[in-house]
């Protein structure tokens, strides 16, 4: 999942992830990325599922609109995520020729929709060759759950009620 799972502006043991695995006395691995595009959810999870041998797997699928890019320097790679706060960053720097590339390459709506259902498709089979059962939960799905006036710590994310709900 992306920042709602990793759970920025709680603390970890109010987190949602911490909560559904006390409830069923299950070992939590939060893999969770701040920002985080369904790309990061697939390239974490390929390289942890065979590690920890999750018997189930929850994914809160990010919002459909985030990619992840390769970023290649002297000192190696870098997974950076790309997402509607990339264009208003570009548009805050006076950058608009860039935030306009990036509107337009990055979050290309048909591309996005290609990139989404390749991730899918590829968590759902390494699900399936490790074992573990997958229980998708569509971020549109956890943005209607009630959101409680009150915010986490950052003053932005959603509380610990909130958390509790999912």
């Amino acid at each position: 999942g992306c920042s709602m799972t990793f759970g920025v502006g709680m603390h970890k043991e109010h987190t949602w992830p911490a909560l559904v695995a006390q409830s069923f006395g299950k070992t939590e691995y939060n893999l969770g990325v701040p920002g985080g595009s369904l790309d990061s959810c697939y390239r974490l999870y390929k390289e942890w599922q065979p590690i920890a041998k999750s018997s189930v797997t929850i994914l809160a699928v990010p919002p459909h609109n985030r990619c992840e890019k390769i970023l290649e320097h002297d000192e190696g790679i870098e997974y950076a995520n790309i997402g509607q706060w990339t264009i208003a960053h570009d548009l805050n720097s006076g950058n608009e020729k860039q935030a306009s590339r990036n509107l337009v390459e990055d979050l290309n709506d048909s591309a996005m929709y290609i990139a989404f259902n390749k991730n899918i498709d590829a968590i759902k089979k390494v699900a399936e060759d490790h074992g573990s059962r997958l229980i998708l939960i569509d971020y549109m799905q956890l943005k209607s759950i009630i959101i409680s006036r009150d915010k986490g710590r950052d003053g932005i994310h959603p509380s610990s009620a909130w958390h509790t709900n999912v």
